[in-house]
């Protein structure tokens, strides 16, 4: 008899087991589509960190939000810069940075919407991160955005510079703003500065 209740045991452990693992790997996963990779964590509003190739092996990222729940639509839905849609009908932003040219040398320049950074065709986006976050870490990404004055030094491979940074030093920068860490992607994509985020804290 005490050998079968320890086997009941045994098995009803095992079952409380089986149910926490499943539910924790609800929580994150990968989807892959036409050689494209998808990295997502679900809990709230989603946030995409994206890549497309610069030249090479060289990538650059940029960060894409999308207008696709009544929290977003209700906070930012009147916003005008939303202007992108895509093949769903849904509304999206994309945030990113480049070089912008001066008289004495380039700095970095923080843009909405960059070309390249919304062209699906030409400069695919070859695999993605998903986040979700709450409408206030959104919120405080902008403010993050708002807050820089385009004015760090920009180099193209600022790993080992002082005081210089480029695009995906922005992003990681934009992430930290709210606690995120950048995500890590594939090691044969190349993304320099990725490990070098701008100071954006925004408290």
């Amino acid at each position: 008899m005490k050998a079968r209740q320890r086997l009941i045991f045994l098995m009803f452990q095992f079952t409380i087991i089986g149910l926490f693992a499943s539910c924790v790997s609800i929580g994150q996963g990968y989807v892959q589509e036409d050689n494209k990779i998808n990295y997502s964590d679900f809990a709230g509003e989603k946030i995409t960190v994206q890549i497309h190739k610069v030249f090479g092996s060289w990538y650059h990222a940029s960060l894409r939000i999308n207008l696709d729940s009544d929290l977003l639509m209700e906070k930012f839905g009147h916003d005008e810069k939303w202007v992108n849609t895509d093949e769903y009908g849904v509304k999206y932003i994309t945030i990113g940075a480049g070089p912008r040219n001066l008289l004495f040398g380039r700095t970095l320049k923080a843009e909405l919407n960059r070309s390249r950074d919304i062209d699906e065709t030409t400069h695919i986006k070859v695999e993605t991160h998903d986040f979700y976050v709450t409408t206030e870490d959104i919120n405080n990404i902008f403010n993050a955005f708002n807050i820089y004055n385009n004015d760090l030094r920009y180099a193209y491979l600022p790993d080992n510079r002082n005081g210089r940074f480029n695009s995906n030093s922005f992003i990681a920068g934009l992430l930290n703003s709210i606690g995120l860490e950048a995500p890590e992607f594939n090691e044969k994509y190349r993304i320099p500065g990725y490990n070098k985020p701008i100071p954006l804290g925004i408290n």
